[in-house]
Formats: C-alpha cells, structure tokens, sequence
C-alpha cells in the first residue's frame, strides 16, 4: 500500500515541477525581451510596454512562489510518518474513491482511480479526520467506509 501512496506523489510531484519548468522558463523569456525592450527609444508607447511586461513579470513571480509552497508540500507529504488514523497528509482510500488530505490542489487519476486532492481544512477533511480503517463516513449526500489509511 506504501507504495500506491509514493506513485500517487511521483504523479503530483511531476505536475509541480512540469509547472515550475514552465513558469522559469517564462520568468526568463519575459526578462530577455524586457532587456531588449530598454534598449528600444523611449516614449509613451514604450513605457507602456514596459510597463505591461513588468506587471506580467510580477504575476509570473507570484505563480512561482505558489508553486514553491506546492514543492514545500511535497517535501512534507514525502517525509510524513504514516498514521493508523486520518490525518493531514493522508491518502484516504474509501468505497467512494480515494482522497489525499493536502493542501495542493487537483485531481489524478491513478490505476483508474481518480484521487480527489482535500485540504485538510476543508469541512469534508474536518468530517474524516482521526477516523481509522473500516470507519463509515457521511458527509452531505456522500457516504462511505474507509477501507484504508496510507
């Protein structure tokens, strides 16, 4: 079962760092033709300019950081020691499907399983939490037992 649990976050961690490659890239796109850009002659045309590559730079730097808190995550969901109970960093396996409690977002599909990301913060964790294996649950219209805790 350990091991359902690490491809689950070789998955996610592939997401992640497909992203962050994505973002830098851009992050370095944007400041080579920023570079070019003040070499151009300056007047309003070309600040403005400037100034929509700047506010753009900004916004890429911003989604960096958020991905820098997703890679601090994994770190976190990779060291975690496992539980017997329901905990933050848990992969939550049901008979409704599987949920891994972490704050980084998304669905995978894993073996023809979709596994639903949860905040542990979310109303759904705060219903699950501590439950152990063979636990039933019942969170709005979704009821189920646990079948295991990983």
């Amino acid at each position: 079962m350990k091991e359902i649990r690490e491809q689950i976050i070789a998955i996610l961690e592939k997401q992640i760092l497909d992203k962050h490659r994505i973002i830098s890239d851009d992050i370095l796109s944007m400041q080579d033709a920023a570079a070019g850009e003040q070499k151009s002659s300056a007047g309003d045309k070309h600040e403005t300019s400037r100034e929509m590559m700047r506010q753009e730079l900004d916004l890429l730097q911003k989604n960096l950081n958020e991905i820098n808190k997703e890679i601090q995550e994994l770190e976190f969901l990779k060291n975690r020691v496992p539980t017997q109970h329901i905990s933050a960093g848990s992969l939550v396996i049901t008979t409704k499907g599987y949920f891994f409690l972490t704050s980084l977002s998304g669905k995978i599909t894993f073996n023809d399983n979709k596994v639903v990301c949860v905040s542990p913060a979310s109303p759904f964790a705060k219903v699950i939490l501590n439950l152990k294996p063979e636990s039933d649950f019942s969170f709005q219209s979704l009821s189920g037992k646990i079948t295991a805790v990983i």
